[in-house]
């Protein structure tokens, strides 16, 4: 049980992209009740249990994520069972579980691979150069590159700030 409310709180922190935490509805929110906590689920981690005292357009994209977030247990729960119990959640350790199963995962949560994968992609080719650019130095991983494009939204190119969007 505690396993699968962690596999959530894991799915919700994908899909509530960094970006809607830096910038977008929630970003007003994020400077007053979480300043100074790191880009994606640390964030939040500190807005969630606040969601009553944030600002109506930031609870409509939590609530977005969070139903988003049960699609993707929903379709991955059964496959966190078979393949990662023992492993202890936190720090995308369940999702490189998933990862290394990749080939034995049922056709829903393939799916859901899938589509992160898809969305990567779009954002590697359309944030290359902007990534070299504005990210030199910062080491690829953990979702470290995606952070310093999220952070630079301003700075790079019309594609990319697109592709962070989707």
């Amino acid at each position: 049980m505690i396993l699968f409310r962690h596999a959530v709180a894991a799915a919700l922190a994908a899909a509530l992209a960094p970006a809607a935490l830096a910038q977008g509805p929630c970003a007003e929110d994020v400077q007053r009740l979480c300043q100074g906590t790191a880009p994606g689920s640390e964030r939040l981690a500190c807005l969630w249990p606040k969601r009553d005292l944030l600002t109506p357009a930031c609870q409509q994209d939590l609530a977005r994520a969070e139903q988003r977030a049960r699609e993707i247990h929903q379709n991955c729960r059964a496959d966190v069972w078979q393949f990662c119990q023992g492993i202890a959640p936190g720090q995308g350790r369940i999702l490189a579980c998933l990862k290394s199963h990749e080939a034995e995962l049922s056709p829903p949560c393939a799916e859901e691979f899938g589509r992160a994968r898809e969305k990567v992609r779009g954002i590697q080719q359309a944030c290359a150069g902007d990534a070299k650019q504005l990210c030199a130095g910062i080491k690829a991983g953990r979702g470290r590159l995606y952070a310093c494009l999220v952070s630079n939204r301003d700075r790079v190119s019309p594609s990319c700030q697109q592709a962070l969007a989707r």
